[in-house]
């Protein structure tokens, strides 16, 4: 068993680089299958839920190639099969699959995904696009079957902006002969780019506006060469770390228009964000800083939710009493009892979080049981008072390349010990 040792640290300084962005990577590494050849994509993190998906691929009988942040994807021999349950219950971007699957093969058979238990995080809206496009599906308990034979041209418009519900259309529709107009899209940033990057491929999606796009199913797409922008998540965390300790920080492979929906509650709290260059920003924090009466988390370009439990943490040692609504998921609110042990004072009603800073949180032994609520309980240990241990570090690397030595090269004291 591995597990983190953390040491209080104050004013960090130095520059860091964020890693590729996971949420990118993922159906970029389903997109691949529908080209014939080899597709290359550059800055991959190199994270659990990567390897995972790599497996998944290797299963399709592509050959995949992953060194020095480059990974190689060879659908040449491409075999159709069934995901195994052994991976698709890792992690819920396996169902992304399905639509690329479907787009190449016209029938698929999955197993339920899993991933993180942050609670219900239902495919209907999934499905239910699939259906209007006609899909025919069938469903049990632990698989799901579809069959795409007879696809229709179809306006679709999303219940809700599910990322991956979008991506999943988006994957279905690129290389069928269907044209679809999706409406009340995700909007995040990485879904723009996936779809710049498919268009490369020689895919038709043209937008209509921030929230709409229509796309013309095409016969051929094209292997490429494309570089995964940087992963505002990781950002938003290393931001998080700063204000938490205080410190002048350069952190590289971003810019701040990625940074939208966080960027503005991180300044208003007493975070001071700034362009540094073309693809960097400096974060700066010389004081302790304040809670705002009000936070919640909200599709993009709203506060996100990936970043809620980090943000919890600051709440914690800010000056003053937050609101902190939950409105995505109704299990990421996981951590509280451990901060609590730590000395925090939150208070939880329904999907509402109530924060009183406190002076200090104080070292412990605690359990990550989720892959963001872990990155946070690592930010926790860097700003309590004496040593705490964090077990359950696995679920950190489904998202984190190395947060360790990220943190170390800014002046985080974490050492990572096996058992």
């Amino acid at each position: 068993m591995s597990y983190f040792v953390i040491n209080k640290s104050e004013d960090l300084s130095g520059v860091i680089k964020v890693q590729g962005a996971k949420n990118l990577i993922l159906p970029l590494m389903a997109a691949a299958l529908l080209s014939e050849g080899i597709t290359i994509f550059e800055n991959c993190p190199d994270i659990s839920d990567v390897r995972y998906t790599i497996k998944i691929l290797e299963g399709f009988g592509c050959r995949v190639d992953f060194y020095d942040s480059t990974l190689s994807i060879d659908t040449r021999g491409f075999n159709p099969c069934n995901i195994g349950s052994k991976y698709s219950e890792k992690m819920r971007s396996s169902f992304l699959f399905m639509g690329a699957l479907l787009s190449k093969c016209k029938t698929a058979k999955l197993s339920m995904p899993g991933g993180c238990n942050i609670g219900r995080r239902p495919i209907d809206i999934h499905l239910k696009a699939f259906r209007e496009m006609g899909v025919k599906i069938a469903e049990d308990r632990d698989e799901i079957f579809a069959d795409a034979r007879y696809l229709r041209d179809a306006y679709i418009k999303l219940d809700f902006p599910s990322v991956g519900a979008t991506e999943n259309v988006i994957l279905l529709a690129v290389k069928s002969n269907v044209h679809i107009v999706l409406d009340n899209i995700a909007r995040e940033p990485e879904i723009k780019e996936m779809c710049n990057i498919l268009n490369k491929m020689g895919a038709k999606i043209c937008w209509e506006s921030d929230s709409r796009i229509e796309i013309y199913g095409v016969d051929k797409l094209k292997p490429v060469r494309a570089r995964v922008m940087g992963d505002r998540i990781c950002a938003g965390t290393y931001i998080t770390a700063v204000g938490l300790c205080g410190g002048d920080v350069i952190i590289s492979g971003i810019d701040n228009n990625s940074l939208l929906g966080m960027s503005d509650i991180f300044l208003r709290m007493g975070i001071e964000i700034t362009n540094n260059s073309k693809d960097s920003i400096r974060v700066r924090c010389n004081r302790r800083t304040t809670n705002l009466t009000s936070i919640h988390t909200e599709p993009f370009p709203g506060f996100p939710t990936d970043i809620q439990s980090p943000l919890m943490v600051l709440a914690s040692v800010s000056m003053g009493t937050v609101r902190l609504t939950e409105n995505l998921f109704e299990n990421r609110f996981r951590i509280v009892n451990e901060l609590n042990r730590m000395g925090a004072d939150i208070k939880v009603e329904n999907n509402v979080a109530i924060i009183n800073g406190v002076d200090s949180l104080r070292g412990t032994d605690v359990r990550a049981t989720e892959l963001r609520g872990g990155a946070a309980l690592v930010l926790a240990g860097m700003v309590a008072n004496g040593v705490t241990r964090i077990t359950g570090i696995q679920y950190i690397a489904r998202g984190y390349e190395n947060i360790l030595n990220d943190l170390n090269k800014i002046g985080g004291k974490i050492v990572c010990h096996m058992e």
